[in-house]
């Protein structure tokens, strides 16, 4: 009586105060599931740009469940600070499973998952990912 069907993989990763999210939390929201890496410069462009998105559509519904690659642990929680990422970011970076579950092959690569729990890649040029978020809001 506790099996939930979902079209997607759920993950349950750790935040950097090793408190634990699961992606499955957010369903009934929409949701930008974005895999990135603090060492790569066009991820942390890309994190400056969804904040304006995330601030625009969050109180819609819209959330962001981020999943870091990186091998350091200290260098991630670093970058979530600086940039002051408001919604939930979790350390991938020891659990290769969870990126071989999304074929996860190169960084940044997000999904976008509608409230009905459908997936479908998302690319992560701010205008493609504001009218994804629009047709599902």
């Amino acid at each position: 009586s506790n099996i939930v069907e979902q079209s997607y993989p759920d993950i349950e990763l750790d935040d950097m105060y090793k408190v634990n999210h699961s992606l499955s939390s957010l369903d009934g929201s929409v949701v930008l599931l974005y895999f990135w890496s603090a060492e790569l410069p066009l991820c942390n462009n890309i994190n400056a740009e969804l904040k304006a998105l995330y601030e625009e559509y969050h109180d819609d519904g819209f959330e962001i469940y981020q999943v870091s690659a990186d091998s350091s642990r200290a260098l991630w929680i670093e970058a979530v600070r600086a940039q002051q990422l408001p919604w939930i970011s979790v350390f991938g970076g020891s659990n290769p499973r969870v990126f071989s579950l999304y074929s996860v092959m190169e960084l940044p690569m997000a999904y976008i998952i509608s409230r009905d729990g459908t997936m479908s890649s998302c690319e992560l040029d701010m205008e493609s990912v504001e009218t994804e978020i629009k047709k599902r809001l």
